[in-house]
């Protein structure tokens, strides 16, 4: 079975964590602002549409049980409690 992958793009933005309730799934970040300091060993900028350059890379999600005690974690416990996300993410103890 083929492991599970997140596709992020992002553009003016700045991927602080990526978490997922699958384990060993791999995330795909495809960073338009090009971040000279990615999470993924960084080889060489790839080439997107209208010619821009790209950063591509991969690395392992988090687990959810690394959300636990952290600003993440209480701020979708808070939103969950406000019924801002409809269904729960995650348990936080």
């Amino acid at each position: 079975m083929e492991k599970p992958r997140i596709i992020i793009s992002v553009y003016g933005g700045l991927v602080q964590d990526v978490f997922c309730s699958i384990s060993d799934a791999e995330v795909v970040l495809v960073d338009w602002d090009q971040d000279p300091d990615p999470p993924f060993p960084r080889d060489d900028l790839a080439r997107g549409r209208n010619n821009c350059s790209v950063l591509v890379g991969s690395f392992e999600a988090r687990p959810f049980n690394d959300l636990a005690d952290t600003d993440e974690g209480f701020a979708i416990h808070d939103a969950q409690e406000k019924g801002l996300i409809d269904e729960p993410v995650f348990a936080v103890s």
